[in-house]
């Protein structure tokens, strides 16, 4: 048997190698190919993991050694602002602007005294909430929907729900957030907090607003609504057209032919309600809205009664409604429109936190759950004082444009009067050096001796 040619022995190293690679290669492929194996997430995915978790637990969206920040979070969870104005909180320094010129409230000495005590207020509140990430923040479950054909078949099968329970929407550290915002707003701003009757013997209960405020000081809270609104949306199909026995249109389309962007919601209210004693809340819609996001913040133990109650449709047909007392930091997410209330207080107090998404942006400071109508007046308003404000700005830079321009062709006089002055200046220099000893000129001095010839 001959010898192999040294250029084949050479070879023979890089093709067993080859193999080898080829062998790995394919194992790693089938084996990552079976069902029951979970991917490994990449690095950035678990970075993004980690920042949404602290994000959670701190929703004032800053943090002194600045491992989070409002950007930071922002980008994290999708939360796009939807006020004309935006500001947010930082515990460790100032009020900072974020999104466009306006503001919640016009810049007068009274708004930014109000300002600086709400965010001394603030921050001597949450130094006694523990922010040091030791709670567990769970996601956002969904424990049922109302109505729900596929448990219940007496319902049509493209039957929409007008109710989504979501279990963990907030977590303990959070709702002492909220309650710090609510103490220091019922203490420097005593006119957001009052007992509101509802009309028609419909009952009431105490609300401080914290609109505006809440996407100030706690952007993460308001971020969590949202997460809350689109998780009901999406388990529960709303922005498709569906069935409904009452010929009433999907609540989205209704307000526009085409289905809008859930970012384009904006926070219409967020109340801190408490309900004692003989409280209760009669039937009735909150009319003008998309979404209601109610959390809730006792113990069903807490309180005898008072259970939420909602109906399918405005039939009231008894046969056709959910009665529930949620369990504490779980969601209710519901249409809004659709009739509901809340049953007697036989005794002790019943908390929660109320909020409604709506077609419009994020009212300004002095609004407090206004009608659209209200609304758009303020909103033309601002839009017309920001016209002003730009024609003026205009105005001030035409002016500056011109007396530019003015001293450019004053300038450029000037410099046309002196190159005639330098070039007059030179011709009688010239002069001067032509003429002799005599004060006379060549010409001069030979028509005089022609003369004298």
């Amino acid at each position: 048997m001959g010898r192999l040619p040294p250029s084949l022995l050479l070879a023979i190293p890089s093709l067993l190698l080859a193999i080898l690679i080829t062998l790995i290669i394919t194992r790693g492929r089938s084996a990552g190919s079976e069902p029951n194996e979970t991917p490994v997430p990449s690095s950035d995915e678990e970075t993004l993991v980690t920042l949404k978790r602290k994000c959670r637990q701190n929703p004032t969206w800053t943090s002194l050694d600045g491992s989070i920040s409002f950007e930071k979070c922002r980008k994290a969870w999708s939360y796009r602002p939807r006020s004309l104005p935006q500001r947010h909180f930082g515990r460790s320094g100032s009020m900072t602007d974020v999104g466009h010129w306006t503001h919640f409230w016009e810049d007068d000495g009274m708004a930014l005294e109000l300002e600086r005590q709400m965010e001394a207020c603030m921050g001597d509140g949450l130094k006694e909430v523990n922010t040091d990430g030791g709670e567990t923040v769970f996601e956002p479950l969904v424990k049922e929907k109302y109505p729900d054909p596929v448990d219940d078949e007496e319902w049509h099968p493209d039957t929409k729900p007008v109710l989504v329970h979501i279990k963990h929407a907030l977590t303990e550290m959070e709702v002492m957030h909220i309650q710090v915002l609510q103490n220091c707003v019922q203490k420097l701003d005593p006119e957001r907090h009052e007992y509101r009757p509802f009309e028609n013997n419909l009952g009431g209960n105490t609300v401080t607003f914290l609109s505006t405020l809440l996407q100030m000081f706690l952007p993460g809270i308001a971020s969590q609504i949202y997460n809350l609104a689109y998780l009901a949306q999406e388990e529960a199909n709303w922005t498709e057209p569906g069935f409904e026995e009452n010929g009433e249109e999907n609540p989205l389309t209704a307000y526009d032919p085409r289905a809008p962007d859930f970012r384009a919601l904006g926070l219409r209210t967020s109340e801190y309600l408490s309900y004692e004693g003989d409280g209760q809340l009669g039937l009735h819609a909150d009319s003008e809205s998309i979404y209601t996001v109610l959390i809730a913040l006792s113990d069903p133990e807490d309180y005898d009664g008072g259970e939420f109650e909602i109906y399918w449709d405005k039939q009231m047909d008894p046969n056709e409604k959910r009665s529930l007392k949620p369990e504490k930091l779980s969601a209710l997410v519901f249409l809004s429109e659709e009739l509901h209330g809340v049953t007697h207080i036989v005794s002790g107090t019943r908390k929660t936190f109320a909020n409604e998404l709506w077609m419009f942006p994020d009212p300004t400071y002095e609004m407090l759950r206004p009608h659209p109508r209200e609304f758009l007046e303020e909103y033309v308003d601002m839009l017309s004082r920001l016209s002003r404000h730009v024609q003026r700005s205009l105005d001030s830079a035409r002016q500056i444009d011109l007396g530019e321009d003015s001293r450019d062709s004053d300038d450029e006089s000037e410099d046309e009067e002196s190159e005639d002055e330098s070039e007059d200046t030179g011709e009688e220099e010239e002069e001067e050096k032509e003429k002799g000893k005599d004060g006379r000129r060549p010409e001069q001095r030979a028509a005089l001796q022609s003369d004298e010839l």
